[in-house]
């Protein structure tokens, strides 16, 4: 069900007044109609900033706004199909003077109607006497006549004259089977993942098709794709490149190279997830009983400290003992989360959405029905934080998480999501709504992320003469950002570059095989007599792990003591 809009954005006068604007805009004589079309345009980019403003969610594009506020606030399917069908024709300059009209006329109405719907108001009788009678403008996208949630195929062609990928499913091998991309209203904000395939990738390749729509004609109309989804990406490593700015896939890259470093922090969420770990198990021992422990953790990261820094993290760490055996003892139960019902760090993978994770907690109560929780576990203090509370890079793991647990479980789990800040004063544990348009985008960014790889895996193969991606780990290329991320990107920038011929050809080939080792070591090789790559664990049928001694499916359990 959408999420409830707070009643502020309800306010009637609001929309008086953006329909006294609207009226403004179509009186206003000084205008040509491309100028009206970019006023309207920016009316419409405003509403949907200010709709979605109180949320504080990083959006890195009008359509995921657009989106995320049909949803939240149930907007019509037809007003949305009117919002971005204007959208994209507003963004076309080349339009003569009667494609601009129509434009304008689909902006009016789709402008129009979502005021309505958003304040729960009626459209002035002067505004509706301007509005286009229904039939003016495809009325819908298309006639859907079925529906699948998810659908693996061999994508083996790109027609991009009607933007559409031929493609061919497991189920039907010998038929061709087209795929709509850049659907204003369902999946454009994939079309980096498109370019990718084209630029990139290649054909053919593996690709799952999420929440498909098929038309009258046998089109295929997903929501979303997930490219090679057997090659497996961290949720860590998705979530980190959600920064308050917005997303930054080539810090991802840059990490791959920064040298590991202790830090104090690092050294704190370590021992803040100790504590969490065993005051689960047995939530009445003391912090004395653990800090005999804290050096057992990690000795030689440890030695690494000043006394001062040592001093420092001890005293930290005693408040985060405190506030999560309040947490274990109190809060969890008050939020329906009991200890042992739950289980620590377990990993996950999701060869739907291509991505793996392990969650700090993940609760789950068989006899309770469908009800699970996600706990994160946080030691430092919410940066920026959205409406929830909560920093942007944290909520999108607790989304990828939950995407990774309906997978898992086939979508039979009503999972609520938490964070949890061991190091804050007050509200510990903090609500992580799902949020689809969110997820999607999370989706987009992974299939971005994927490409970065694929870059990886080619280095070598290629004219190494040319630009390859290292060249774009610098902060020239990211003049916005600024502080530790800037300064690591300069570090990278001067070592690179300082290098002689010989020294770089080195460097960059010996990347291209890492990336390559990575990639059989996540994928493998069909045609091998034993597929060792991680993807086995659902590529390969029982039979076949049997004959390669992967499964011991005879063993039973004569004492659980798991519990």
């Amino acid at each position: 069900m959408p999420i409830q809009a707070p009643l502020k954005t309800r306010n009637p006068e609001v929309a008086r007044l953006l329909f006294r604007k609207m009226l403004t805009i179509n009186e206003e004589k000084g205008l040509d109609i491309r100028q009206r079309v970019e006023v309207l345009y920016a009316l419409m980019s405003r509403i949907f900033i200010e709709v979605t403003g109180e949320e504080k969610l990083q959006f890195t594009t009008l359509f995921a706004r657009i989106a995320y506020a049909s949803h939240r606030f149930a907007l019509p399917k037809q007003t949305q199909f009117y919002l971005h069908g204007f959208r994209r024709r507003a963004r076309q300059r080349d339009k003569n003077e009667e494609e601009l009209q129509v434009t304008y006329q689909v902006g009016l109405k789709g402008v129009a109607e979502s005021i309505g719907n958003l304040y729960q108001v009626r459209i002035p009788k002067e505004l509706m006497a301007l509005l286009p009678k229904d039939g003016f403008y495809q009325s819908s996208p298309v006639e859907i006549v079925n529906y699948r949630n998810k659908i693996r195929v061999i994508a083996l062609e790109d027609d991009a004259k009607n933007q559409q990928l031929i493609v061919r499913e497991e189920s039907q091998p010998t038929i061709d089977i087209r795929v709509q991309y850049n659907i204003a209203e369902r999946n454009e904000n994939f079309n980096s993942g498109i370019k990718a395939i084209r630029s990139v990738f290649g054909f053919p390749l593996v690709m799952n098709l999420i929440e498909v729509e098929i038309d009258k004609a046998g089109i295929y109309r997903p929501n979303g794709f997930v490219i090679e989804p057997d090659y497996l990406i961290d949720v860590s490593a998705i979530s980190e490149t959600f920064k308050d700015s917005g997303t930054e896939p080539i810090l991802y890259l840059l990490k791959k190279y920064l040298p590991f470093q202790y830090s104090a922090p690092l050294m704190l969420g370590n021992v803040a997830n100790f504590f969490l770990d065993e005051l689960m198990n047995d939530s009445d021992t003391t912090y004395q009983e653990l800090a005999r422990q804290l050096f057992q953790l990690n000795p030689m990261a440890f030695a690494t400290f000043e006394d001062r820094e040592l001093r420092d993290i001890l005293q930290k760490a005693q408040r985060h003992y405190i506030n999560l055996k309040q947490m274990v003892k109190r809060g969890f139960p008050e939020n329906n989360i009991t200890p042992e019902d739950c289980f620590l760090e377990p990993t996950f993978y999701s060869e739907i959405y291509g991505i793996q994770g392990r969650l700090d907690v993940f609760c789950q109560n068989i006899e309770k029905g469908n009800k699970a929780a996600i706990v994160e576990l946080k030691s430092g203090k919410a940066y920026k934080p959205n409406i929830y509370g909560i920093s942007s890079n944290h909520f999108m793991q607790t989304l990828l998480y939950d995407l990774i647990i309906k997978s898992a479980f086939q979508k039979k789990l009503n999972t609520t999501n938490y964070i949890l800040y061991s190091g804050v004063e007050e509200k510990h544990l903090r609500f992580a709504p799902v949020v689809k348009a969110k997820q999607l985008d999370a989706l987009r960014l992974r299939n971005e992320l994927l490409a970065i790889e694929q870059r990886l895996i080619n280095l070598g193969t290629e004219d190494l003469s040319e630009f390859n991606i290292l060249d774009t780990i610098s902060p020239n290329q990211m003049p916005h950002i600024k502080g530790f991320v800037k300064r690591d990107l300069t570090l990278f920038e001067k070592v690179f570059k300082g290098m002689d011929p010989l020294e770089r050809k080195y460097f960059v080939t010996f990347s291209g095989f890492i990336a390559r080792e990575q990639q059989l070591a996540k994928t493998g090789i069909h045609g091998n007599a034993r597929r060792n790559g991680q993807a086995a664990l659902w590529l390969n049928n029982e039979e076949e792990k049997k004959d390669n001694y992967e499964i011991l499916g005879h063993l039973q359990i004569i004492d659980n003591q798991s519990r």
